[in-house]
């Protein structure tokens, strides 16, 4: 069973933006959910 899991992160994070990747660094919470990560 795979389960849910909330990190704390500090770090570069990614995004893309009107095609084109963004980079930021971020200080927060991160949600991580393997079985979705699979569906998409």
């Amino acid at each position: 069973m795979m389960r849910i899991h909330l990190y704390e992160y500090k770090g570069k994070a990614f995004y893309i933006e009107e095609g084109e990747v963004v980079e930021i660094f971020i200080k927060s919470r991160v949600m991580v959910d393997p079985a979705y990560f699979r569906e998409i």
